[in-house]
C-alpha cells in the first residue's frame, strides 16, 4: 500500500478493528487494527501488523524508549523512580507492571505499538479526517487526542453488533472492588494463610554453599518421592551441583494455574526432596513477621502518597518523537500498581524474599531462572544487601523477539543509584542468538555466560540420530499437534485443524500444554489421539509439527529439521521464537494451513538446524561452577 494524500483536500482513513459493515461514508484508506481486511471500503488496506513487523526493531525501541522516558519523567522536581523509592537504594517503579514492561493480552503493549504504527502512517498519508471503528475506549481516547494536537477531524463510528456493546460494558467483580480494599484483603488473606507455610529449617551449614531458584513445575513428582530431584529446566545440573558444592539450597516458587501444586503438596515434595543432610528444598514464600509487616504496611501508604504526588504524570505520559498519550491506555495497571492488589503483593514479594537471603550462609553462587518477574527484582536487591557470591540469571525458555520484559533501554543498565535496572553479575545465553541480543541490548560481553541450554539438552540425543543414519518420514506422514496455556486459543488452533487437514492423509496426534488439558471427546470428534508422552519421545516421531505461535517445543523441532507450521492470528504481535525463521510456516485459517501442509518439505537426511548450546556431559557448566 504506497498511497499518498498528494494534493487532496479530503483525506480520510478508517481504522478498523473488525470488518465494518454498516459504514457508509467514503473512505481513501482504510488501516486493520486487527487483521479483518475492509475491501467493500476502500481499495487500499493497510494491516498494523505487518507495518509493525517490517520495522520491528524500530517499534521495540520506541516502546522501550517510552518507558524509560515515563521512569525518567521530573514531577515536582523529582523523577517517577526516585519518588517510588521504599529504601536507599531500591525504587518500587521496578516492581511495578509498567517499569518491568510486562506482557499478557490486557498489559497494554500490544496496543501502545499499534498506536505508534498507527501515528507514523497517519502522518506519511497526511490523512486530514479519521474515523475509528472499534470497542476499545481506551484506544479510540488515545486516537481522539492525537487527532485534536494535529487538527484532523476525527469521528467515531460505532458498530451496530451485539459484540460491541458487550465489549465496553462487561467488567470483572474485581474491577468493582477499590484499589484500597483489594490490597488490604489480598494482606489479610496472605496472613490468615500463612499458617499452612512449612517454617524454614536454620541454616547452620558450613562449607562452599550453592543456592538455586526455580518454578516448582515440571519436575518428576515419583522421582520425588525418592528424594530426587529431577526438573526440565536444570537437566543434569542439580547433581553435577552437588558434585561441587557442600550444600545446596533450593527456593521453589509456586506456579499459578490449574495444574499447579497446592501448598500442602509443595510442603511435601520439599519434605522429601530434603532428606539428605547436605540438600534442602524450600518454598521460597515465606511466612510474614511483625518485622516485615512493620515494613510492609508504612511502604503500601508511602505508595498512596506517592501515587497522589504523581497525579501530573497523566498528562505527560509520552515519549521524545510522539504526539500519543498513553495514559488512558496505562491507567488501570498504573493504579493497580501503586494502589492496588499488584502493589500489597510486590511488597509482600520484596520484604519476604530479603528476609530469605538475609538469614542464608554465605552462597558462592545463586543461580535462578531468568524472566525478569518482580521476586527476581527482589532477589538481586537482597544478594547484593547480604551475600557476597555471584548472582547468575539463567533463562529457561528460547528467546522470543517481542517478549519486552526480556529488554529494557539500554540507558538503564548505566544509570546511577536506584535509577539503574537491577541486573545479575552474569547473565547465561544459552544460544548465539540470545547471545546477539543481550549483547544488543546493552549487557557488556563480559557479563553473559556462554554456556548450555539445560532446558533443551533432551533433543541433543535426537540430533545425534540425525546424524548418524538416514531419517525416513512416517508412511502416512505424521502430524503432532501442540495445545497452547491459553484454552481459547487451543480451541481455535484445533477448529482451524479439524477444517485444514485431510485425516486420511496423515497420521495425528495432540499434546495438550501441561496447564492445559483438553476433552478427551472433542480430540476424538476431531480424530486426533492424545500423546501422554514426553516431548522427546513426541519429537523422535513425528513429520510434521502444528502448534501456536508462542510454543517453545516447536524450536526444538526446528532444530531437528521437522516441518514447523505455526498458527498465528495476525490480531497481535508474533510471540514465536521462530518468527523470522524463512523454513517456518505461519498460519491464520484452515486453507492456510491445507496449503502450507502441502508445499511444505519433509525431514531431510541428516537434517538439523544449529540455535542452542547443547552438550549432554555440561562441560562448559561444569567449568563455570568449578571457577567460582
Amino acid at each position: 500500500m504506497t498511497a499518498t494524500n498528494i494534493g487532496s483536500k479530503n483525506f480520510v482513513v478508517l481504522v478498523h478493528e473488525s470488518e465494518v459493515l454498516d459504514f457508509q461514508q467514503e473512505v481513501d484508506v482504510a488501516i486493520s487494527w486487527n487483521d479483518s481486511p475492509c475491501f467493500q471500503l476502500a481499495s487500499n488496506q493497510i494491516k498494523l501488523i505487518q507495518v509493525i513487523e517490517d520495522s520491528a526493531n524500530e517499534y521495540r525501541e520506541k516502546y522501550l524508549k517510552l518507558v524509560y522516558e515515563i521512569g525518567s519523567l521530573k514531577i515536582k522536581g523529582q523523577s517517577v523512580v526516585e519518588q517510588l523509592k521504599i529504601e536507599h537504594d531500591f525504587s518500587f517503579w521496578w516492581l511495578t507492571l509498567f517499569g518491568l514492561r510486562r506482557w499478557n493480552d490486557k498489559s497494554g503493549t500490544t496496543e501502545t505499538i499499534k498506536l505508534l504504527a498507527l501515528e507514523a502512517e497517519l502522518k506519511r498519508l497526511s490523512a486530514n479526517q479519521v474515523v475509528f471503528s472499534g470497542a476499545n475506549r481506551q484506544v479510540e481516547e488515545c486516537i481522539r487526542n492525537l487527532c485534536l494536537k494535529n487538527a484532523w477531524t476525527f469521528t467515531f463510528h460505532q458498530p451496530s453488533t451485539r459484540a460491541y456493546r458487550v465489549t465496553i460494558q462487561k467488567k470483572s467483580p474485581k474491577d468493582l472492588v477499590p484499589n484500597f480494599l483489594g490490597a488490604m484483603f489480598v494482606l489479610a488473606r496472605q496472613i490468615l494463610r500463612q499458617g499452612r507455610i512449612q517454617k524454614a529449617a536454620p541454616q547452620n551449614r558450613t562449607g562452599t554453599a550453592a543456592l538455586v531458584i526455580d518454578y516448582f513445575n515440571g519436575f518428576d513428582h515419583s522421582a520425588s518421592l525418592r528424594g530426587e530431584y529431577i526438573s526440565r529446566y536444570w537437566h543434569k545440573l542439580p547433581s553435577l551441583i552437588q558434585s561441587i558444592f557442600q550444600t545446596i539450597t533450593w527456593f521453589h516458587i509456586q506456579d499459578v494455574g490449574l495444574n499447579s501444586l497446592s501448598l500442602n503438596d509443595a510442603n511435601k515434595h520439599t519434605k522429601n526432596l530434603s532428606s539428605r543432610p547436605s540438600v534442602a528444598h524450600e518454598i521460597l514464600e515465606s511466612r510474614i513477621s511483625a518485622k516485615q509487616l512493620s515494613r510492609i504496611i508504612p511502604r503500601y501508604f508511602r505508595l498512596q502518597i506517592a501515587c497522589f504526588r504523581l497525579r501530573g504524570v497523566r498528562s505527560k505520559f509520552m515519549f521524545s518523537g510522539s504526539q500519543i498519550n498513553f495514559w488512558p491506555i496505562f491507567k488501570k495497571e498504573w493504579n493497580d500498581s501503586l494502589r492496588g492488589t499488584t502493589a500489597i503483593r510486590n511488597l509482600i514479594t520484596f520484604y519476604g524474599v530479603s528476609e530469605k537471603i538475609k538469614h542464608l550462609p554465605q552462597q558462592k553462587v545463586c543461580l535462578y531462572l531468568m524472566e525478569n518477574q518482580p521476586w527476581e527484582m527482589a532477589l538481586i536487591h537482597a544478594w547484593r544487601s547480604h551475600q557476597t557470591g555471584k548472582l547468575v540469571g539463567v533463562p529457561h525458555a528460547a528467546p522470543k523477539f517481542w517478549e519486552m520484559r526480556r529488554f529494557v533501554d539500554p540507558r538503564s543498565r548505566f544509570e546511577s543509584g536506584i535509577s539503574q535496572f537491577p541486573q545479575p553479575d552474569l547473565v547465561v545465553a544459552n544460544s548465539t542468538i540470545a547471545k546477539s541480543e543481550l549483547s544488543a541490548n546493552g549487557v557488556p560481553s563480559e557479563n553473559i555466560l556462554e554456556l548450555e541450554a539445560l532446558a533443551f539438552q533432551h533433543i541433543e540425543p535426537l540430533l545425534k540420530i540425525n546424524q548418524s543414519k538416514h531419517v525416513a518420514p512416517n508412511i502416512p506422514p505424521r502430524i503432532s499437534v501442540l495445545g497452547d496455556f491459553d484454552t481459547e486459543i487451543t480451541n481455535r488452533l484445533l477448529s482451524i485443524f479439524e477444517h485444514g487437514v485431510d485425516l486420511g492423509e496423515y497420521q495425528c496426534v495432540f499434546k495438550p500444554h501441561p496447564m492445559c488439558p483438553v476433552n478427551q471427546n472433542r480430540l476424538s470428534e476431531i480424530g486426533l489421539d492424545l500423546f501422554t508422552g514426553d516431548i522427546a519421545s513426541l519429537l523422535a516421531e513425528t513429520d510434521i509439527m502444528v502448534a501456536t505461535s508462542p510454543t517453545s517445543a516447536a524450536v526444538e523441532g526446528f532444530c531437528l529439521g521437522i516441518q514447523i507450521v505455526l498458527f498465528h492470528d495476525g490480531n497481535g504481535l508474533n510471540m514465536s521464537p521462530l518468527k523470522d525463521a524463512q523454513e517456518v510456516r505461519f498460519v491464520s485459517s484452515s486453507d492456510e494451513l491445507r496449503v502450507a501442509l502441502a508445499a511444505g518439505e519433509r525431514h531431510a537426511v541428516n537434517s538439523h538446524r544449529p540455535y542452542f548450546t547443547l552438550d549432554d556431559g555440561l562441560s562448559k557448566w561444569n567449568a563455570f561452577l568449578r571457577s567460582l
